[in-house]
């Protein structure tokens, strides 16, 4: 049912099919749970042969869950529920997952409200799995790619402009000026003004 979920693209077959799957779980013993989480994988594997690294992660997570009972099994299955919703909204855009996450956070970095709750939510996936996805595949966490898509807009917006320190910071998606002061000073060591006075100096 999975596999046909995902050829089809039906993304509310593919949620029933693992709600199908969370709902018999705790019936089963820890054996037959095992030998359903290999069965998961092998057909997670099979439609995603270049993600073997990342599938690995999720079984591992799985079978640690099912042994020592330190998360919900139920949980542990869901992770391979977000892994197949964040491929199947990726492919309907004919972009990768990454490219995908790359792209909504280029279109809304500049919001006040973009959190990675916000993010996470616009995947369908949980802020630990949306993380570690995001961290995994691009290089750095989703906050810090965040801070550098504002900063760089910011530092454009101090040198071409003549917008104050706390106009340019709601326009980059900071709701509170000083809160993008320090961050600002943080990142490139000086403060909006003498950046401002620095590099509109050498142009």
């Amino acid at each position: 049912m999975m596999k046909a979920a995902y050829e089809l693209r039906e993304t509310e077959r593919m949620k029933f099919a693992f709600r199908g799957i969370k709902e018999m779980i705790p019936t089963q013993t820890k054996e037959q749970r095992i030998e359903i989480s290999y069965m998961l994988r092998n057909a997670v594997a099979a439609l995603f042969p270049h993600e073997e690294g990342e599938i690995h992660r999720i079984s591992e997570q799985v079978i640690h869950a099912i042994l020592y009972a330190d998360l919900p099994v139920s949980d542990a299955i869901g992770k391979y529920e977000d892994f197949f919703l964040a491929h199947m909204q990726s492919e309907e855009t004919d972009l990768s997952p990454d490219a995908l996450m790359i792209a909504y956070l280029q279109d809304h970095y500049h919001e006040t409200g973009m959190t990675v709750q916000q993010f996470a939510d616009a995947f369908g996936l949980s802020i630990s799995n949306a993380s570690h996805y995001f961290k995994n595949h691009v290089g750095m966490s989703i906050s810090d790619y965040l801070e550098q898509l504002r900063m760089t807009e910011a530092k454009q917006l101090l040198v071409t402009t003549q917008k104050s320190a706390s106009e340019i910071a709601i326009m980059v998606g900071y709701a509170i000026p000083a809160t993008f002061i320090r961050a600002f000073k943080k990142v490139t060591g000086l403060s909006t003004t003498d950046y401002r006075k620095q590099h509109t100096e050498t142009r």
